[in-house]
């Protein structure tokens, strides 16, 4: 979802807005490592090396990545004189979590 608001006076131009993300994610697989040279001998318990006995690892996980971006942007000008501003927020929620400022 993505909303924006914009105002325009003369020589003045801003722009609000909000945008919202959600990535929903399913994931299954299984991982086994199948190369001699990295282990002789019997397999060690919880090793994932097939060609010494072991088992492959097994893997599923299901989450929501959601995003979050707020900003915020001007524009005037004054003859041949432009100044530009903004602000934007961004936040990240899923296998991690971060907010990052940009001003």
């Amino acid at each position: 979802m993505r909303a924006d608001y914009n105002y325009v006076h003369r020589s003045h131009n801003v722009k609000i807005g909000t945008q919202l993300i959600q990535t929903r994610l399913h994931e299954r697989f299984s991982l086994g490592i199948t190369r001699t040279r990295l282990h002789r001998g019997p397999a060690r318990p919880g090793s994932y090396d097939l060609t010494a006995g072991g088992a492959p690892f097994q893997f599923t996980g299901r989450t929501n990545v959601n995003e979050y971006a707020f900003y915020a942007q001007a524009h005037d000008h004054a003859g041949p004189l432009h100044v530009d501003s903004g602000l934007r927020v961004d936040r990240y929620d899923g296998l991690s979590q971060a907010t990052a400022d940009r001003g």
